[in-house]
Protein backbone atom coordinates (compact mmCIF):
# COMPACT_ATOMS: atom_id res chain seq x y z
CA UNK A 1 0.00 0.00 0.00
CA UNK A 2 1.08 3.59 -0.85
CA UNK A 3 2.46 5.55 2.11
CA UNK A 4 -0.06 8.27 1.01
CA UNK A 5 -2.95 6.00 0.92
CA UNK A 6 -5.99 7.98 3.17
CA UNK A 7 -6.84 5.12 5.47
CA UNK A 8 -10.87 6.19 5.41
CA UNK A 9 -10.34 5.91 1.49
CA UNK A 10 -12.60 3.35 0.65
CA UNK A 11 -15.18 1.12 3.00
CA UNK A 12 -14.49 -2.58 1.88
CA UNK A 13 -10.84 -2.06 2.86
CA UNK A 14 -12.05 -0.32 6.24
CA UNK A 15 -14.99 -3.45 6.85
CA UNK A 16 -12.35 -5.74 5.96
CA UNK A 17 -9.44 -4.35 8.30
CA UNK A 18 -12.02 -4.25 11.31
CA UNK A 19 -13.06 -7.65 10.37
CA UNK A 20 -10.28 -9.15 10.26
CA UNK A 21 -9.22 -7.41 13.54
CA UNK A 22 -12.14 -9.02 15.28
CA UNK A 23 -11.66 -12.70 13.23
CA UNK A 24 -7.77 -12.25 14.93
CA UNK A 25 -9.21 -11.29 18.32
CA UNK A 26 -11.63 -14.37 18.59
CA UNK A 27 -9.06 -16.75 17.73
CA UNK A 28 -6.82 -15.34 20.11
CA UNK A 29 -9.28 -16.12 22.69
CA UNK A 30 -10.57 -19.16 21.99
CA UNK A 31 -7.25 -20.73 20.86
CA UNK A 32 -3.85 -19.12 22.68
CA UNK A 33 -5.39 -19.67 26.35
CA UNK A 34 -3.33 -21.48 28.53
CA UNK A 35 -5.03 -24.86 28.76
CA UNK A 36 -3.89 -25.83 32.32
CA UNK A 37 -6.84 -24.66 34.79
CA UNK A 38 -6.09 -23.72 38.89
CA UNK A 39 -8.02 -23.96 41.79
CA UNK A 40 -9.41 -20.65 43.24
CA UNK A 41 -10.29 -20.69 46.53
CA UNK A 42 -12.13 -17.95 48.41
CA UNK A 43 -12.84 -18.03 51.91
CA UNK A 44 -16.49 -17.85 53.03
CA UNK A 45 -17.69 -15.12 55.13
CA UNK A 46 -19.95 -14.78 58.09
CA UNK A 47 -22.97 -12.49 58.72
CA UNK A 48 -26.19 -12.71 60.33
CA UNK A 49 -29.48 -12.39 58.74
CA UNK A 50 -33.48 -13.21 60.19
CA UNK A 51 -34.35 -16.40 60.02
CA UNK A 52 -37.69 -16.83 58.56
CA UNK A 53 -40.52 -19.29 58.89
CA UNK A 54 -41.10 -22.14 56.92
CA UNK A 55 -44.27 -21.88 54.80
CA UNK A 56 -46.50 -24.65 56.08
CA UNK A 57 -47.35 -27.45 53.57
CA UNK A 58 -50.26 -29.96 53.60
CA UNK A 59 -47.82 -33.21 53.94
CA UNK A 60 -48.07 -37.12 54.45
CA UNK A 61 -45.74 -39.83 55.08
CA UNK A 62 -44.24 -41.44 52.44
CA UNK A 63 -41.21 -43.73 53.32
CA UNK A 64 -38.91 -44.10 56.32
CA UNK A 65 -34.99 -46.17 56.20
CA UNK A 66 -32.57 -47.08 58.51
CA UNK A 67 -29.59 -45.06 58.67
CA UNK A 68 -27.22 -47.41 56.40
CA UNK A 69 -23.26 -47.80 56.94
CA UNK A 70 -21.21 -47.02 53.82
CA UNK A 71 -17.81 -47.34 52.93
CA UNK A 72 -16.42 -44.38 51.53
CA UNK A 73 -12.97 -43.04 49.89
CA UNK A 74 -11.60 -39.86 51.03
CA UNK A 75 -10.62 -36.90 49.31
CA UNK A 76 -8.69 -33.44 50.22
CA UNK A 77 -10.67 -30.66 50.82
CA UNK A 78 -10.60 -27.99 47.90
CA UNK A 79 -11.12 -24.71 49.53
CA UNK A 80 -10.94 -23.22 53.29
CA UNK A 81 -14.83 -23.62 54.54
CA UNK A 82 -15.92 -26.39 53.17
CA UNK A 83 -15.40 -30.63 54.17
CA UNK A 84 -12.82 -33.27 54.63
CA UNK A 85 -15.85 -35.42 54.25
CA UNK A 86 -16.16 -38.12 51.89
CA UNK A 87 -17.98 -38.00 48.46
CA UNK A 88 -20.02 -41.56 48.14
CA UNK A 89 -19.82 -43.51 44.63
CA UNK A 90 -22.57 -43.89 42.19
CA UNK A 91 -23.22 -47.40 43.33
CA UNK A 92 -23.79 -45.88 47.07
CA UNK A 93 -25.83 -43.31 45.90
CA UNK A 94 -28.26 -45.83 43.76
CA UNK A 95 -27.58 -48.26 46.45
CA UNK A 96 -29.15 -46.18 49.66
CA UNK A 97 -32.84 -45.58 48.02
CA UNK A 98 -33.89 -43.21 44.91
CA UNK A 99 -36.33 -40.98 44.19
CA UNK A 100 -38.22 -40.28 40.88
CA UNK A 101 -39.86 -37.19 39.85
CA UNK A 102 -41.15 -36.98 36.76
CA UNK A 103 -42.85 -33.59 35.04
CA UNK A 104 -44.05 -32.33 31.54
CA UNK A 105 -39.85 -30.33 31.42
CA UNK A 106 -37.95 -32.68 33.13
CA UNK A 107 -36.93 -36.44 35.00
CA UNK A 108 -35.84 -36.29 37.72
CA UNK A 109 -33.50 -38.80 40.23
CA UNK A 110 -33.01 -37.97 43.87
CA UNK A 111 -30.60 -40.41 46.33
CA UNK A 112 -31.43 -40.30 49.76
CA UNK A 113 -27.87 -40.82 50.61
CA UNK A 114 -26.64 -37.05 51.15
CA UNK A 115 -30.46 -35.73 49.21
CA UNK A 116 -28.45 -35.47 45.85
CA UNK A 117 -29.28 -35.01 42.25
CA UNK A 118 -28.27 -37.68 40.00
CA UNK A 119 -29.79 -37.25 37.03
CA UNK A 120 -31.74 -34.09 36.01
CA UNK A 121 -33.06 -35.15 32.28
CA UNK A 122 -34.59 -32.73 29.69
CA UNK A 123 -38.16 -33.59 28.11
CA UNK A 124 -37.63 -31.01 25.32
CA UNK A 125 -34.20 -31.76 24.55
CA UNK A 126 -32.14 -34.71 23.22
CA UNK A 127 -27.88 -35.50 24.29
CA UNK A 128 -27.49 -36.16 20.56
CA UNK A 129 -29.22 -35.34 17.04
CA UNK A 130 -31.35 -37.46 16.00
CA UNK A 131 -30.96 -39.71 19.33
CA UNK A 132 -33.71 -40.68 21.36
CA UNK A 133 -31.56 -40.10 25.19
CA UNK A 134 -32.55 -36.86 26.86
CA UNK A 135 -29.79 -34.50 27.39
CA UNK A 136 -28.70 -34.75 30.93
CA UNK A 137 -27.75 -31.68 32.77
CA UNK A 138 -26.26 -33.88 35.94
CA UNK A 139 -22.84 -34.46 34.23
CA UNK A 140 -19.69 -35.22 37.10
CA UNK A 141 -17.19 -37.94 37.37
CA UNK A 142 -17.77 -38.28 41.25
CA UNK A 143 -14.89 -37.08 42.73
CA UNK A 144 -15.97 -33.65 43.96
CA UNK A 145 -19.51 -36.02 44.62
CA UNK A 146 -23.08 -35.10 43.27
CA UNK A 147 -24.87 -31.60 42.71
CA UNK A 148 -26.84 -30.06 45.92
CA UNK A 149 -25.07 -30.55 48.64
CA UNK A 150 -25.07 -29.03 51.88
CA UNK A 151 -22.55 -28.01 54.15
CA UNK A 152 -21.59 -26.27 57.32
CA UNK A 153 -19.35 -26.07 60.37
CA UNK A 154 -16.69 -28.39 58.17
CA UNK A 155 -19.16 -30.84 57.47
CA UNK A 156 -21.33 -32.10 54.59
CA UNK A 157 -24.51 -34.21 54.04
CA UNK A 158 -22.60 -36.56 51.53
CA UNK A 159 -22.32 -39.19 54.80
CA UNK A 160 -26.51 -38.35 56.08
CA UNK A 161 -29.02 -40.83 54.59
CA UNK A 162 -32.14 -39.40 54.36
CA UNK A 163 -35.24 -40.49 55.18
CA UNK A 164 -38.72 -38.86 53.63
CA UNK A 165 -40.73 -37.58 56.58
CA UNK A 166 -43.37 -35.61 54.38
CA UNK A 167 -44.60 -34.80 51.08
CA UNK A 168 -47.34 -32.79 49.19
CA UNK A 169 -50.38 -34.22 48.88
CA UNK A 170 -52.41 -34.73 45.28
CA UNK A 171 -49.26 -35.85 44.04
CA UNK A 172 -49.66 -39.08 41.82
CA UNK A 173 -47.34 -41.52 43.02
CA UNK A 174 -46.54 -45.12 42.13
CA UNK A 175 -43.64 -46.35 44.71
CA UNK A 176 -40.68 -44.25 44.51
CA UNK A 177 -41.65 -42.40 41.30
CA UNK A 178 -43.38 -38.91 42.01
CA UNK A 179 -45.71 -37.30 38.43
CA UNK A 180 -45.90 -34.00 38.28
CA UNK A 181 -49.26 -32.70 36.73
CA UNK A 182 -50.05 -29.38 35.47
CA UNK A 183 -49.54 -26.51 38.23
CA UNK A 184 -49.00 -29.08 41.11
CA UNK A 185 -45.73 -28.18 42.68
CA UNK A 186 -44.27 -30.92 44.45
CA UNK A 187 -42.51 -30.52 48.48
CA UNK A 188 -40.33 -33.45 49.33
CA UNK A 189 -39.32 -32.95 53.07
CA UNK A 190 -36.22 -34.91 53.46
CA UNK A 191 -34.85 -35.52 57.25
CA UNK A 192 -31.34 -36.99 58.84
CA UNK A 193 -28.23 -36.31 61.23
CA UNK A 194 -24.63 -36.53 60.89
CA UNK A 195 -22.83 -39.04 62.96
CA UNK A 196 -20.65 -36.20 63.95
CA UNK A 197 -23.21 -33.48 64.52
CA UNK A 198 -26.03 -33.98 67.02
CA UNK A 199 -28.75 -31.15 64.95
CA UNK A 200 -31.34 -32.27 62.51
CA UNK A 201 -31.01 -31.18 59.18
CA UNK A 202 -34.71 -30.67 56.98
CA UNK A 203 -33.42 -30.94 53.32
CA UNK A 204 -36.81 -30.04 51.05
CA UNK A 205 -37.09 -30.09 47.66
CA UNK A 206 -40.09 -28.36 45.66
CA UNK A 207 -40.33 -29.49 42.27
CA UNK A 208 -42.39 -27.36 39.75
CA UNK A 209 -43.98 -29.31 36.99
CA UNK A 210 -44.14 -25.89 34.52
CA UNK A 211 -40.67 -24.81 35.22
CA UNK A 212 -36.94 -25.65 35.35
CA UNK A 213 -36.73 -23.42 38.31
CA UNK A 214 -36.30 -25.84 41.70
CA UNK A 215 -36.30 -25.03 45.54
CA UNK A 216 -34.45 -25.94 48.19
CA UNK A 217 -34.73 -25.16 51.36
CA UNK A 218 -32.36 -26.36 54.18
CA UNK A 219 -32.66 -25.67 58.12
CA UNK A 220 -30.74 -27.49 61.02
CA UNK A 221 -32.77 -27.49 64.35
CA UNK A 222 -29.81 -25.41 66.28
CA UNK A 223 -28.05 -22.58 64.52
CA UNK A 224 -24.35 -22.84 63.84
CA UNK A 225 -22.29 -21.30 66.70
CA UNK A 226 -18.43 -20.70 64.31
CA UNK A 227 -20.27 -17.96 62.19
CA UNK A 228 -20.10 -20.76 59.44
CA UNK A 229 -23.06 -20.70 57.28
CA UNK A 230 -24.96 -23.41 55.54
CA UNK A 231 -23.67 -23.47 51.58
CA UNK A 232 -25.51 -25.60 49.36
CA UNK A 233 -23.47 -26.47 45.81
CA UNK A 234 -23.69 -27.63 42.24
CA UNK A 235 -20.93 -30.11 41.13
CA UNK A 236 -19.85 -31.16 36.78
CA UNK A 237 -17.57 -32.26 35.19
CA UNK A 238 -16.72 -30.79 31.72
CA UNK A 239 -14.78 -32.93 29.42
CA UNK A 240 -11.17 -31.92 27.84
CA UNK A 241 -13.24 -31.23 24.42
CA UNK A 242 -16.22 -29.25 25.85
CA UNK A 243 -13.10 -27.13 27.71
CA UNK A 244 -11.30 -26.02 24.71
CA UNK A 245 -14.40 -25.49 22.45
CA UNK A 246 -14.07 -22.88 20.17
CA UNK A 247 -17.62 -21.46 19.83
CA UNK A 248 -19.16 -22.50 23.09
CA UNK A 249 -16.60 -22.38 25.75
CA UNK A 250 -17.99 -23.09 29.58
CA UNK A 251 -17.88 -20.38 32.12
CA UNK A 252 -18.10 -19.36 35.86
CA UNK A 253 -21.27 -16.38 36.11
CA UNK A 254 -22.01 -14.37 38.51
CA UNK A 255 -24.57 -11.02 39.58
CA UNK A 256 -22.71 -8.70 42.17
CA UNK A 257 -24.42 -6.50 44.36
CA UNK A 258 -23.77 -4.01 42.25
CA UNK A 259 -25.59 -5.47 39.89
CA UNK A 260 -22.57 -6.00 37.78
CA UNK A 261 -22.07 -9.35 35.64
CA UNK A 262 -18.97 -11.04 35.76
CA UNK A 263 -17.93 -14.18 33.40
CA UNK A 264 -15.02 -16.31 33.83
CA UNK A 265 -14.18 -19.07 31.21
CA UNK A 266 -12.95 -22.11 32.84
CA UNK A 267 -9.76 -22.25 31.31
CA UNK A 268 -9.21 -18.51 32.73
CA UNK A 269 -9.08 -19.50 36.28
CA UNK A 270 -5.95 -19.54 36.54
CA UNK A 271 -5.40 -15.82 35.60
CA UNK A 272 -8.31 -15.11 37.60
CA UNK A 273 -8.44 -11.80 39.90
CA UNK A 274 -12.26 -11.39 40.18
CA UNK A 275 -13.92 -13.62 42.53
CA UNK A 276 -17.69 -14.09 43.70
CA UNK A 277 -18.05 -11.95 46.62
CA UNK A 278 -21.53 -10.64 47.80
CA UNK A 279 -23.71 -11.73 44.99
CA UNK A 280 -27.38 -12.51 43.61
CA UNK A 281 -26.79 -15.07 41.61
CA UNK A 282 -24.01 -18.30 40.43
CA UNK A 283 -24.15 -20.02 37.27
CA UNK A 284 -21.75 -22.53 35.47
CA UNK A 285 -22.24 -23.69 31.90
CA UNK A 286 -21.84 -23.22 28.16
CA UNK A 287 -23.99 -21.00 25.81
CA UNK A 288 -27.02 -23.16 25.56
CA UNK A 289 -27.68 -24.36 29.33
CA UNK A 290 -26.62 -23.94 32.71
CA UNK A 291 -27.30 -24.60 36.17
CA UNK A 292 -27.45 -20.98 38.46
CA UNK A 293 -27.66 -21.32 42.05
CA UNK A 294 -29.34 -18.25 43.89
CA UNK A 295 -31.57 -17.38 47.33
CA UNK A 296 -35.31 -17.15 46.98
CA UNK A 297 -36.16 -13.79 47.87
CA UNK A 298 -34.96 -11.26 44.90
CA UNK A 299 -32.99 -9.02 47.10
CA UNK A 300 -30.90 -11.09 48.99
CA UNK A 301 -27.30 -11.31 48.37
CA UNK A 302 -25.01 -13.97 49.33
CA UNK A 303 -21.31 -15.27 49.53
CA UNK A 304 -20.48 -17.66 46.44
CA UNK A 305 -17.46 -19.46 45.59
CA UNK A 306 -16.08 -21.73 42.66
CA UNK A 307 -13.77 -24.39 43.03
CA UNK A 308 -11.92 -26.92 41.09
CA UNK A 309 -10.61 -30.26 41.26
CA UNK A 310 -8.90 -31.32 37.44
CA UNK A 311 -11.84 -31.28 35.19
CA UNK A 312 -13.95 -31.44 37.81
CA UNK A 313 -15.92 -28.12 38.97
CA UNK A 314 -17.91 -26.85 42.16
CA UNK A 315 -20.19 -23.66 42.64
CA UNK A 316 -21.37 -22.87 45.83
CA UNK A 317 -23.60 -20.50 47.48
CA UNK A 318 -24.50 -19.29 51.59
CA UNK A 319 -27.26 -19.11 53.36
CA UNK A 320 -27.12 -18.34 56.91
CA UNK A 321 -26.12 -19.87 60.33
CA UNK A 322 -29.75 -21.89 60.66
CA UNK A 323 -31.60 -22.23 57.52
CA UNK A 324 -30.43 -21.31 53.54
CA UNK A 325 -33.40 -21.13 51.05
CA UNK A 326 -32.10 -21.90 47.27
CA UNK A 327 -33.56 -21.57 44.42
CA UNK A 328 -31.59 -23.32 41.57
CA UNK A 329 -32.84 -23.05 37.35
CA UNK A 330 -31.36 -26.32 35.68
CA UNK A 331 -31.78 -25.59 32.36
CA UNK A 332 -31.67 -24.14 29.13
CA UNK A 333 -30.59 -20.71 28.73
CA UNK A 334 -33.68 -19.14 26.96
CA UNK A 335 -33.69 -15.04 27.16
CA UNK A 336 -37.56 -15.16 27.06
CA UNK A 337 -38.29 -17.52 29.70
CA UNK A 338 -35.72 -16.85 32.15
CA UNK A 339 -37.02 -13.42 31.58
CA UNK A 340 -39.65 -14.07 33.29
CA UNK A 341 -38.28 -15.27 36.51
CA UNK A 342 -36.85 -13.04 38.84
CA UNK A 343 -33.39 -12.64 39.63
CA UNK A 344 -32.61 -11.33 35.95
CA UNK A 345 -31.49 -14.68 35.48
CA UNK A 346 -31.54 -13.87 31.75
CA UNK A 347 -28.47 -12.12 32.18
CA UNK A 348 -27.04 -15.37 32.13
CA UNK A 349 -27.61 -14.91 28.66
CA UNK A 350 -24.23 -13.66 26.84
CA UNK A 351 -25.96 -11.38 24.01
CA UNK A 352 -22.36 -9.32 23.97
CA UNK A 353 -22.07 -5.61 23.33
CA UNK A 354 -24.92 -5.05 20.94
CA UNK A 355 -27.38 -6.70 22.88
CA UNK A 356 -29.92 -3.91 22.64
CA UNK A 357 -29.62 -5.20 18.64
CA UNK A 358 -29.74 -8.78 19.62
CA UNK A 359 -32.41 -8.97 21.66
CA UNK A 360 -34.79 -7.23 19.11
CA UNK A 361 -33.41 -9.54 16.37
CA UNK A 362 -34.12 -12.45 18.38
CA UNK A 363 -37.74 -11.60 19.37
CA UNK A 364 -37.95 -11.57 15.19
CA UNK A 365 -36.09 -14.60 14.66
CA UNK A 366 -38.60 -16.70 17.07
CA UNK A 367 -41.93 -14.82 15.49
CA UNK A 368 -40.91 -15.66 12.11
CA UNK A 369 -40.11 -19.24 13.35
CA UNK A 370 -43.70 -19.34 14.81
CA UNK A 371 -44.86 -18.69 11.03
CA UNK A 372 -42.73 -20.67 9.12
CA UNK A 373 -42.30 -23.42 11.50
CA UNK A 374 -38.04 -23.84 10.10
CA UNK A 375 -35.15 -21.81 11.86
CA UNK A 376 -33.66 -21.32 8.63
CA UNK A 377 -36.81 -20.42 6.83
CA UNK A 378 -36.70 -17.29 9.82
CA UNK A 379 -32.90 -16.52 9.51
CA UNK A 380 -34.17 -15.96 5.86
CA UNK A 381 -36.54 -13.90 6.40
CA UNK A 382 -34.94 -11.62 9.15
CA UNK A 383 -31.93 -11.26 6.70
CA UNK A 384 -33.81 -10.27 3.61
CA UNK A 385 -35.73 -7.73 6.17
CA UNK A 386 -33.46 -5.88 7.40
CA UNK A 387 -31.26 -6.01 3.86
CA UNK A 388 -34.80 -4.35 2.66
CA UNK A 389 -34.84 -1.80 5.77
CA UNK A 390 -31.31 -0.77 5.35
CA UNK A 391 -31.92 -0.05 1.65
CA UNK A 392 -31.52 3.67 1.45
CA UNK A 393 -27.81 3.36 3.63
CA UNK A 394 -26.62 0.69 0.92
CA UNK A 395 -27.66 3.23 -2.05
CA UNK A 396 -25.82 6.35 0.03
CA UNK A 397 -22.92 3.65 0.47
CA UNK A 398 -22.65 2.57 -2.88
CA UNK A 399 -23.11 6.39 -4.70
CA UNK A 400 -20.44 6.91 -2.31
CA UNK A 401 -18.04 4.53 -3.46
CA UNK A 402 -18.99 5.44 -7.09
CA UNK A 403 -18.57 9.41 -6.71
CA UNK A 404 -14.55 8.13 -5.17
CA UNK A 405 -13.86 6.37 -8.27
CA UNK A 406 -14.37 9.26 -10.12
CA UNK A 407 -12.74 11.47 -8.41
CA UNK A 408 -9.35 8.80 -8.80
CA UNK A 409 -7.45 11.42 -11.32
CA UNK A 410 -7.44 14.26 -8.69
CA UNK A 411 -6.38 11.98 -5.93
CA UNK A 412 -3.74 10.44 -8.02
CA UNK A 413 -2.67 14.25 -8.82
CA UNK A 414 -2.54 14.81 -4.96
CA UNK A 415 -0.43 11.64 -4.03
CA UNK A 416 2.01 13.06 -6.83
CA UNK A 417 2.55 16.32 -5.57
CA UNK A 418 1.93 16.06 -2.22
CA UNK A 419 4.54 13.32 -0.31
CA UNK A 420 3.73 14.13 3.39
CA UNK A 421 1.35 11.61 4.40
CA UNK A 422 -0.51 13.68 6.96
CA UNK A 423 -0.52 16.52 4.75
CA UNK A 424 -1.99 14.66 1.87
CA UNK A 425 -4.81 13.22 4.01
CA UNK A 426 -5.85 16.37 5.15
CA UNK A 427 -6.51 17.67 1.90
CA UNK A 428 -7.68 14.49 0.39
CA UNK A 429 -10.27 14.77 3.23
CA UNK A 430 -11.00 18.57 2.27
CA UNK A 431 -11.78 17.25 -1.40
CA UNK A 432 -14.01 15.05 -0.23
CA UNK A 433 -15.74 17.45 1.58
CA UNK A 434 -15.47 20.16 -1.20
CA UNK A 435 -17.33 17.34 -3.60
CA UNK A 436 -19.88 16.11 -0.82
CA UNK A 437 -18.19 12.73 -1.02
CA UNK A 438 -18.68 10.94 2.52
CA UNK A 439 -15.83 7.70 2.66
CA UNK A 440 -17.76 6.04 5.21
CA UNK A 441 -21.08 6.94 4.16
CA UNK A 442 -23.90 4.17 4.96
CA UNK A 443 -21.38 2.16 6.33
CA UNK A 444 -20.72 2.25 9.80
CA UNK A 445 -24.85 1.48 10.62
CA UNK A 446 -24.78 -2.09 9.46
CA UNK A 447 -21.47 -2.78 11.65
CA UNK A 448 -23.57 -3.12 14.63
CA UNK A 449 -26.61 -4.36 13.04
CA UNK A 450 -24.50 -6.96 11.78
CA UNK A 451 -22.87 -8.36 15.05
CA UNK A 452 -26.29 -8.06 16.47
CA UNK A 453 -27.84 -10.46 14.40
CA UNK A 454 -24.14 -12.62 14.84
CA UNK A 455 -24.49 -12.89 18.62
CA UNK A 456 -28.19 -13.39 18.36
CA UNK A 457 -27.47 -16.28 16.29
CA UNK A 458 -24.92 -17.72 17.84
CA UNK A 459 -26.13 -18.06 21.34
CA UNK A 460 -29.69 -18.98 20.18
CA UNK A 461 -30.35 -22.59 22.27
CA UNK A 462 -33.84 -22.81 19.87
CA UNK A 463 -31.20 -23.06 16.97
CA UNK A 464 -28.91 -26.17 18.82
CA UNK A 465 -30.34 -29.34 17.11
CA UNK A 466 -32.78 -27.34 15.03
CA UNK A 467 -33.01 -28.47 11.22
CA UNK A 468 -33.22 -26.32 8.06
CA UNK A 469 -32.76 -28.57 4.99
CA UNK A 470 -31.30 -31.36 2.67
CA UNK A 471 -28.13 -32.55 4.90
CA UNK A 472 -28.28 -28.82 6.83
CA UNK A 473 -29.86 -30.89 10.53
CA UNK A 474 -28.46 -28.58 12.84
CA UNK A 475 -28.03 -25.38 12.35
CA UNK A 476 -25.77 -24.76 16.16
CA UNK A 477 -23.07 -26.78 14.18
CA UNK A 478 -21.04 -26.46 10.98
CA UNK A 479 -22.20 -28.26 7.99
CA UNK A 480 -20.85 -30.74 5.78
CA UNK A 481 -22.62 -32.44 2.65
CA UNK A 482 -21.22 -35.80 2.74
CA UNK A 483 -19.45 -36.72 -0.76
CA UNK A 484 -17.24 -40.19 -1.43
CA UNK A 485 -16.33 -40.31 2.65
CA UNK A 486 -15.98 -36.60 2.44
CA UNK A 487 -17.78 -33.90 4.23
CA UNK A 488 -17.80 -30.77 1.60
CA UNK A 489 -19.23 -27.35 3.04
CA UNK A 490 -21.18 -26.59 0.34
CA UNK A 491 -23.10 -23.65 1.93
CA UNK A 492 -19.38 -22.03 3.33
CA UNK A 493 -18.37 -22.18 -0.26
CA UNK A 494 -21.01 -20.57 -1.96
CA UNK A 495 -20.57 -18.14 0.67
CA UNK A 496 -17.11 -17.28 -0.31
CA UNK A 497 -18.17 -17.53 -3.56
CA UNK A 498 -20.47 -14.87 -2.99
CA UNK A 499 -17.76 -12.61 -1.32
CA UNK A 500 -16.02 -12.82 -4.41
CA UNK A 501 -18.90 -11.64 -6.59
CA UNK A 502 -19.33 -8.97 -4.10
CA UNK A 503 -16.29 -7.82 -3.89
CA UNK A 504 -16.07 -7.86 -8.15
CA UNK A 505 -19.26 -5.61 -8.52
CA UNK A 506 -18.45 -2.89 -5.34
CA UNK A 507 -17.03 0.38 -7.16
CA UNK A 508 -13.00 0.92 -5.79
CA UNK A 509 -11.20 4.03 -5.48
CA UNK A 510 -8.35 1.81 -4.90
CA UNK A 511 -4.96 1.09 -7.23
CA UNK A 512 -4.45 -2.48 -8.59
CA UNK A 513 -2.23 -3.86 -5.81
CA UNK A 514 -4.47 -3.11 -3.84
CA UNK A 515 -7.48 -4.59 -5.50
CA UNK A 516 -5.51 -8.00 -5.61
CA UNK A 517 -5.47 -7.87 -1.76
CA UNK A 518 -8.71 -7.34 -1.25
CA UNK A 519 -9.88 -10.23 -4.02
CA UNK A 520 -8.11 -12.42 -1.85
CA UNK A 521 -10.06 -11.83 1.19
CA UNK A 522 -12.88 -14.09 0.02
CA UNK A 523 -10.78 -16.82 -0.31
CA UNK A 524 -9.01 -15.94 2.95
CA UNK A 525 -12.05 -15.77 5.06
CA UNK A 526 -13.41 -19.19 3.41
CA UNK A 527 -10.37 -20.72 4.62
CA UNK A 528 -10.59 -19.57 7.89
CA UNK A 529 -14.02 -20.84 8.50
CA UNK A 530 -13.03 -24.53 6.74
CA UNK A 531 -10.49 -24.69 9.25
CA UNK A 532 -12.36 -23.03 12.16
CA UNK A 533 -16.33 -24.03 11.35
CA UNK A 534 -18.74 -21.40 11.75
CA UNK A 535 -22.65 -22.92 12.80
CA UNK A 536 -24.81 -23.33 9.98
CA UNK A 537 -27.07 -20.47 10.83
CA UNK A 538 -24.65 -18.07 10.85
CA UNK A 539 -23.17 -19.11 7.46
CA UNK A 540 -26.82 -19.14 5.96
CA UNK A 541 -27.65 -15.48 6.76
CA UNK A 542 -24.19 -14.44 5.55
CA UNK A 543 -25.09 -16.43 1.96
CA UNK A 544 -28.24 -14.83 1.91
CA UNK A 545 -26.85 -11.51 3.31
CA UNK A 546 -24.46 -11.39 0.69
CA UNK A 547 -26.68 -12.71 -2.38
CA UNK A 548 -29.52 -10.01 -1.64
CA UNK A 549 -26.47 -7.25 -1.32
CA UNK A 550 -25.54 -8.52 -4.94
CA UNK A 551 -28.69 -7.62 -6.38
CA UNK A 552 -28.82 -4.78 -5.27
CA UNK A 553 -25.66 -3.69 -6.41
CA UNK A 554 -26.21 -5.11 -9.73
CA UNK A 555 -29.66 -3.14 -10.18
CA UNK A 556 -27.36 -0.05 -8.74
CA UNK A 557 -24.20 -0.47 -11.50
CA UNK A 558 -27.05 -0.85 -14.66
CA UNK A 559 -27.99 2.37 -16.41
CA UNK A 560 -31.26 1.91 -16.48
CA UNK A 561 -31.77 4.23 -13.91
CA UNK A 562 -34.19 1.61 -11.85
CA UNK A 563 -34.39 1.84 -8.03
CA UNK A 564 -33.30 -1.33 -6.65
CA UNK A 565 -36.08 -1.56 -3.79
CA UNK A 566 -38.24 -3.25 -6.48
CA UNK A 567 -35.67 -6.17 -7.35
CA UNK A 568 -34.82 -6.56 -3.74
CA UNK A 569 -38.33 -7.27 -2.92
CA UNK A 570 -38.67 -9.18 -5.85
CA UNK A 571 -35.45 -11.44 -5.08
CA UNK A 572 -36.14 -11.89 -1.56
CA UNK A 573 -39.49 -13.36 -2.80
CA UNK A 574 -37.53 -15.69 -4.95
CA UNK A 575 -34.48 -16.25 -2.33
CA UNK A 576 -37.49 -17.22 0.53
CA UNK A 577 -39.28 -19.18 -1.85
CA UNK A 578 -36.57 -21.17 -2.62
CA UNK A 579 -35.40 -21.62 0.57
CA UNK A 580 -39.22 -23.44 1.42
CA UNK A 581 -38.68 -25.42 -1.61
CA UNK A 582 -35.10 -27.08 -0.22
CA UNK A 583 -37.06 -27.69 2.95
CA UNK A 584 -39.98 -29.23 1.22
CA UNK A 585 -37.44 -31.85 -0.57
Amino acid sequence: MNSGTNPFEDRKTVFAVFLCLVVVMWYSEAFLKDPRPLLQQEPQTTGQQQVPQTPGTTQQQVVSQPQQQVVLNQIQPIAPGTTNTTAPSLSDLTGSGVLKIKSPKYEAELSLLGGRLLHYRLVEHKKELGGEELLDLISTDGKLGYPLGLSWSGISDNDITYTVSGATTGVTRQGDLFTLQKGKELRLILEGSHPQDPRTITKTFVFRPDSNMLGVEARLSEATQDGSKLALSWTTTMTTEELNSSYNPPQVQWLSASNDLERLPLLDLESADDKPDSTKWISIGDKYFAATLTRQEETELSKANYQQNGESYVISLNGDQQIGNFEIYIGPKKYGTLEKLKHELHRTVDLGFFSFLSLPLLTLIHFFYDIMGNYGLAIILLTLLIKTVFLPLNVISFRSMKAMQQLQPEIKALRERVKDPTQLNQEMMALYKKRGVNPMGGCLPMIPVFFGLYTALLNSVDLRHAPFALWITDLSAPENLQMFGIGVPVMLLLMGASMMLQQLLTPSAMDPQQKKIMLMMPVVFTVMFIIFPFPSGLVLYWLVNNTISIVQQAYLRSDKGVHPLRPTVLASVGILGFGWFLTQI
